[in-house]
């Protein structure tokens, strides 16, 4: 049992959603009926509801696992099920509860000395994280261990999701011609993949967006709605078909508003990741005042009076 529900949901990676839905739900009836432990049926559907249905609910499955792994002792399924709430946590844009969960993730890998990167994706997501929340050396140290390592074990299915973050950690320094690049290719390598295809290419349009090439924008973002819709993941083509209102809610002219310093476009990504402005201060090493006179500085260039529509304008990757 333990086996089938930890791979059932590989009909997501491969865009079965409505199959992977079935065979979640057949996963908790069996485990209900059986008395089996709850861990693994909680992160199948963490993850597949998650992809096809609603995070609400994928992110209660997930706290459930989470929950009955601590309680069952298996290290195996607690990691899981922390993953796939680390997971859900990022994309719905709480980089900062999601780092908690894949850190802990991280240190369980070790202590179980798992070395593979293809055996538990999280190291995508913790560095995601990290660039959302402006640890940029601490994601850059990870991409970059975690690429040699699959290059030495031969794992090359791992190497598109970490050029995906790469990008945005390129788009997090300002470099966002490298970072469309990098995302182009690695959404070539993944049409065998079309929910990450999609994934990734959302990524490209929020960087072509930052880097006021919104035709490019609108191409990428509705090209990954129609994936999403096409396999019917309903979060996935919602969060697409935002991109795409905004995008069309925005004038045009807002592509000629002043850029931001390094110094701002930092500060402006933690705040818009969720960082409190103490938060903020201690990443960058200044004072909470320091901190308030940036954000003061990024709200009048960018012309904007909230930090939901600061998410809007320069969240990297995800909105």
């Amino acid at each position: 049992m333990s086996r089938r529900t930890s791979n059932s949901s590989s009909p997501v990676r491969c865009a079965s959603c409505a199959q992977a839905l079935d065979y979640a739900a057949r996963a908790r009836v069996l485990t209900d009926s059986s008395g089996l432990p709850s861990g693994p049926a909680c992160y199948t559907s963490a993850l597949v509801e998650g992809t096809a249905s609603r995070t609400d609910l994928a992110l209660a499955r997930a706290r459930s696992g989470v929950e009955a792994s601590r309680q069952e002792d298996s290290q195996v399924f607690l990691s899981r099920n922390l993953f796939a709430l680390g997971h859900l946590l990022l994309v719905t844009g709480r980089p900062k509860e999601a780092l908690e969960a894949l850190e802990e993730v991280r240190d369980l890998e070790a202590l179980q000395q798992v070395h593979d990167p293809s055996v538990l994706r999280w190291h995508p997501d913790m560095a995601e994280s990290l660039v959302t929340l402006g640890h940029l050396e601490k994601a850059h140290e990870l991409l970059t261990s975690t690429r040699r390592t699959a290059t030495d074990l031969g794992r090359p299915s791992v190497l598109p999701a970490l050029e995906r973050v790469h990008a945005l950690l390129d788009a997090a320094h300002g470099h966002y011609d490298t970072a469309a690049r990098r995302l182009t290719d690695a959404a070539d390598r993944l049409g065998h993949l079309p929910i990450e295809r999609g994934r990734t290419l959302l990524a490209l349009s929020h960087t072509e967006r930052r880097g006021r090439r919104r035709a490019n924008a609108r191409e990428a973002a509705q090209n990954a709605a129609d994936l999403f819709t096409a396999h019917e993941a309903h979060p996935w083509a919602q969060a697409a078909a935002d991109s795409l209102n905004r995008l069309e809610r925005n004038p045009p002219h807002n592509s000629d508003r002043p850029r931001l310093t390094q110094a701002e476009q930092r500060c402006a990504q933690l705040a818009a990741g969720g960082a409190s402005n103490r938060d903020i201060a201690a990443a960058l090493t200044v004072s909470v005042k320091t901190v308030e006179a940036t954000l003061t500085r990024v709200y009048r260039k960018l012309g904007v009076h909230s930090r939901v529509q600061l998410a809007h304008t320069v969240g990297p990757g995800r909105e």
